[in-house]
């Protein structure tokens, strides 16, 4: 009797936990609709629609023997209970509205190298989603790709940086939050000028920046301004270009690589809040007291003064001060050394703190016309040297505001 009714348990058990499995558990999962798709790319299935409240799901790479090339227009749109989505290296395209509104997405794992496009509206209103990662392959970001992404933290465009060659200006749009950028210079200078980045890490070998010449009105973005912190991740990084930050007010710090070979004259113009720090080993540039300047006599720049800031004192080794490159010094009376033999236009930045400059005449000195034109008001030279040789060094220059003492 007793193994009769130990059978008839057992049966029931197996009966319930297959009446669970067939009710419960699949309400949990989500089952995938799948479109066989053909075009110039090849042929293979789209992931069409999704059915079940799961939350996550695992997109598989094949179906019917046939790969998964692509997710479909609103496919998971408005799955509020999906939080993690593991896409498959086949696809090639993330389609318009395929996530909308899934509120609660926080993982969206993106695997192998094949991704080309996310579509207009793809991850809309994915308000849990912090960070994303997308693959270097990509090559096309829509319009409000990431519309709304209130909790949007940090966006990196693949490992080594990705060739991004159409990106819309409202990809990120209503991403408040987000403050960390990494990826090539294009997609960082291309993003809305609202957003307000505080971090960006740039992949590429040559970095233009967001700056322009010192001679041209310029108002920077809320985006530009907003700048605190710049990495430089591509270990092949050789070139800083002009006035590549100059615009960057709010910037408070950079590491230069020990692979940079040319730094542009401006280039840290307007960071008067800025420390730079200069990786070891680098074999032309110094970094003295808060001067960085070239130190490699094979080249011609040697004794080129690229940025002061904080300094009290130059190097006795300075030959040339470029444009942009008195940004903040920490003495009010500052003096320039004998070896000094030019000043480009714009030298001396509005913040620079200076109230009161020496500089020493020789055989060699040349002072552009727009030396001083951003000097602080206030400012004054002391001239050691004649009145004629003033004279000639000073025609035609911009001296609004300046105030000369001449020593002979």
């Amino acid at each position: 009797m007793k193994n009769k009714i130990f059978s008839i348990l057992s049966a029931g058990a197996v009966l319930l936990l297959a009446l669970v499995e067939l009710f419960g558990c699949n309400a949990d999962k989500i089952k995938l609709k799948f479109t066989l798709q053909t075009s110039l790319d090849g042929s293979g299935y789209v992931v069409s629609a999704a059915e079940g409240d799961g939350k996550s799901i695992e997109i598989p790479e094949e179906n019917a023997f046939s790969k998964v090339i692509g997710i479909g227009q609103s496919a998971f749109e408005g799955k509020t209970k999906l939080e993690k989505v593991t896409i498959p290296a086949t696809v090639k395209t993330i389609g318009k509205n395929a996530f909308k509104n899934c509120v609660s997405l926080k993982s969206v794992d993106i695997k192998g190298n094949s991704l080309l496009k996310i579509e207009q509206g793809a991850f809309e209103g994915c308000a849990s989603l912090e960070s994303i990662r997308i693959p270097a392959s990509v090559e096309t970001l829509e319009d409000g790709a990431f519309k709304e992404c209130v909790g949007l933290k940090e966006f990196i465009a693949g490992d080594s940086g990705s060739d991004l060659k159409n990106i819309s200006s409202g990809v990120f749009e209503g991403c408040e939050n987000l403050s960390r950028v990494v990826g090539k210079f294009d997609l960082i200078s291309d993003i809305g000028s609202d957003i307000k980045i505080k971090e960006i890490a740039i992949h590429d070998d040559i970095v233009y920046g967001f700056g322009q010449s010192l001679d041209t009105p310029y108002q920077p973005s809320e985006k530009v301004l907003s700048i605190e912190k710049i990495e430089f991740t591509n270990p092949a990084v050789s070139m800083i270009g002009d006035y590549a930050f100059s615009a960057c007010a709010g910037l408070k710090s950079v590491t230069i690589p020990n692979t940079v070979t040319y730094i542009g004259k401006g280039a840290f113009a307007s960071c008067a809040q800025l420390a730079i720090t200069l990786e070891e080993g680098n074999e032309k540039y110094d970094l003295e007291n808060g001067a960085l300047y070239c130190k490699d006599l094979s080249t011609p720049e040697y004794g080129y003064l690229y940025a002061v800031i904080n300094a009290a004192t130059l190097p006795q080794n300075i030959s040339r001060l470029c444009s942009g490159s008195v940004v903040r010094s920490s003495a009010e009376e500052f003096t320039l050394p004998g070896t000094l033999s030019y000043i480009e236009n714009f030298a001396f930045m509005p913040s620079c703190g200076i109230k009161k400059l020496t500089l020493f005449d020789n055989a060699n000195l040349h002072i552009e016309s727009k030396a001083f034109a951003l000097a602080p008001d206030g400012f004054e030279i002391r001239f050691v040297g004649s009145a004629d040789r003033w004279a000639s060094l000073s025609q035609n220059s911009d001296l609004s505001g300046v105030t000369v003492t001449i020593e002979g």
